[in-house]
């Protein structure tokens, strides 16, 4: 981390009272696609702030510019001076974008004492699962509930949706997604979009194990993909509907997880503020719609009924208090009407792209969430609207992507000769996966936005058979997708939400070690299989690798070893684990923070003297 200068961070925050700074990497805290660093800064005067600095990942930099993830900073740079969002954003020191390049660069508030509002929604969604909330939490869930974050989001989201709510200027922007929309533009993103929903609905694979498919939701979906088609006048269907509609500058993927929640955390305090992250989506769409992404995204289907009309109450308020102007185009009962028909379009074009890149139990999880949103408001096949598409951040717009240009294309048929590889994909059994691959299925078929082999499927779901299969027809077993990683990391990152039981993690590690798996395979920023298993806590498969000889003082980029990773996370188990196995207490990283400062710096004072004693031991040696 030399590059984290006075002089840089000068520089950058365009001031001169800078004395010192000490970067600390953030691994674990967020930023899938972007890397984030905390910069701890001490000024001249003696005192002290922090921030963090989130940029493009320069090993993935050609997938940051087709993901568009400089938008992010574009939207800072155009609103984050704006009084009107000041209270829902972070605040926000430099920022500098180009989508032409993929690269970008923000400098923000360190949000450290907030929470995330998501782990007050309960074990239910698959962003908890595992985790123990009461900690997460601070144990303030017992005085803050799912129904005060969701009230408080709405809150957010009506201001927001107010300040540009049918705002023609938003079509000055075109870095907003969906911008030329505004002006009756776009028809060929509009299409993309829907044509990739479509495409992922004929490949899903109804019959495999693990989803439990409702007749009544395969119905619903397949008449709202089909009524976007272009044979059916999709896009002017979606022009008239914005001629009407309310549209506004919308966040993109409003779901909890996305928010930090604040003020609450003051002893005492009644009053709670969201700071909404991550606006790498943000766009121009429905306003009531992104409220319904936010409840079905995280909230049990029965509490749900019980206070959405209370939540979107909220909304409406907080939506006509910041533009008195809206109440004369759009009634109460129309924001409830648009609220309904949104979150089923929107989850309608998002399930086919979950049902076909999560796993089973995560696919089932919103399976059922989508369909009792649909029966507790009585939507039927006939009345249900087109999807509309989810600005996630796996949708491309570049006009040089291949998956866009891909899904232009005419829509395929879903193959089935024997020997098509797309079906290794998928949850195939041992003697269908035979017989593809008899029938000259490639093994290394690359498929998806990552250009993942089918070994990488086998391997999250511990899929020993299929594993052994595609090995002994030559699958290989170092082959990186384009994040540079092998399924041995796609193994250990699944433990996460796997439902493969510890018997078949085992094997499945075991198996792809026996078929010659570099346990020590380094990703661009030079993690390995064992920094991926502390990330994802599966003390089981990490204590097997370390049986397997994994090299214990691995350390990335940052010179962070899995001793580091551990100890920062007050994972005791582990850290004394990575002991047994030698690992070096004394190694720093870059900066100087050893094993005993991440430990401190976290406050685990259980692995600070496990530490201790370690070192005790080590000097009677």
């Amino acid at each position: 981390m030399a590059e984290f200068s006075v002089e840089w961070l000068q520089a950058r925050l365009k001031r001169e009272d800078v004395s010192d700074v000490v970067a600390e990497s953030m691994t674990g805290a967020g930023g899938l696609n972007c890397p984030m660093t905390r910069l701890m800064v001490t000024l001249k005067g003696g005192t002290t702030e922090s921030f963090v600095y989130k940029r493009h990942d320069a090993d993935k930099i050609a997938m940051s510019k087709m993901l568009g993830l400089a938008r992010e900073a574009l939207f800072y740079e155009a609103f984050a001076s704006d009084e009107r969002l000041r209270p829902m954003l972070p605040q926000v020191l430099h920022t500098k974008g180009d989508l032409s390049t993929g690269e970008k660069e923000i400098i923000m508030q360190d949000l450290s004492e907030g929470i995330q509002s998501g782990y007050f929604f309960g074990p239910g969604s698959p962003h908890n699962w595992d985790k123990d909330l009461l900690e997460k939490t601070r144990g303030l869930s017992a005085r803050v509930s799912a129904l005060d974050v969701a009230k408080v989001a709405a809150q957010a989201a009506g201001r927001l949706h107010g300040v540009f709510f049918r705002d023609a200027s938003l079509a000055t922007h075109p870095w907003i997604r969906g911008a030329g929309w505004v002006s009756g533009e776009g028809e060929e993103l509009w299409e993309s979009y829907q044509a990739q929903c479509r495409n992922a609905w004929a490949s899903v694979d109804f019959d495999a194990p693990g989803v439990a498919w409702d007749p009544f939701l395969r119905q619903c979906i397949d008449a709202a993909i089909a009524r976007a088609k272009p044979a059916n006048s999709g896009f002017q269907s979606f022009l008239a509907w914005m001629r009407k509609a309310p549209w506004s500058l919308v966040h993109g993927d409003f779901h909890p997880a996305n928010c930090m929640l604040l003020e609450a955390l003051k002893e005492g305090s009644t009053d709670h503020r969201l700071i909404l992250l991550d606006w790498e989506n943000v766009g121009v769409g429905s306003g009531p719609q992104e409220i319904a992404q936010f409840l079905i995204s995280h909230m049990e289907p029965g509490m749900r009924s019980e206070v959405e009309a209370e939540v979107v109450q909220e909304y409406y308020r907080a939506l006509t208090t910041q533009n008195p102007g809206v109440a004369e185009s759009m009634s109460y009962e129309q924001c409830w009407q648009e609220y309904v028909t949104g979150g089923a379009g929107k989850w309608t074009w998002f399930m086919p792209l979950l049902a076909t890149g999560c796993p089973p139990k995560m696919t089932q999880y919103f399976h059922d969430q989508l369909l009792a949103f649909l029966k507790a408001h009585k939507l039927t096949p006939e009345t249900m609207p087109m999807p509309r598409h989810v600005f996630i951040r796996f949708v491309l717009e570049a006009e040089s992507s291949p998956i866009v240009r891909a899904t232009r294309q005419a829509e395929p048929t879903v193959s089935t000769f024997p020997g098509d590889p797309i079906l290794l994909h998928g949850q195939v059994d041992e003697k269908s996966a035979l017989a593809l691959l008899r029938g000259r299925a490639d093994p290394n078929a690359p498929l998806g936005n990552l250009r993942r082999t089918p070994l990488f499927s086998a391997a999250e779901r511990c899929d020993v058979k299929l594993i052994d299969k595609l090995l002994k027809f030559r699958a290989d077993v170092n082959r990186p997708d384009l994040a540079g990683e092998t399924p041995l990391f796609a193994l250990c990152h699944a433990a996460a939400w796997a439902d493969a039981s510890l018997r078949d993690r085992r094997a499945a590690t075991l198996r792809l070690l026996e078929g010659e798996a570099d346990i020590n395979f380094a990703n661009p920023r030079g993690r390995t299989p064992l920094h991926a298993a502390i990330a994802a806590g599966d003390a089981a498969i990490l204590s097997l690798l370390l049986e397997e000889a994994a090299d214990v003082n691995a350390r990335d980029l940052g010179g962070f070893t899995a001793l580091m990773w551990a100890a920062g996370r007050g994972n005791a188990e582990v850290v004394r684990s990575l002991l047994a196995a030698r690992a070096n207490t004394g190694l720093a990283a870059n900066r100087g923070q050893t094993a005993m400062i991440f430990a401190l710096t976290n406050k685990c004072e259980s692995v600070a003297e496990i530490l201790r004693e370690h070192a005790l031991l080590e000097e009677k040696k």
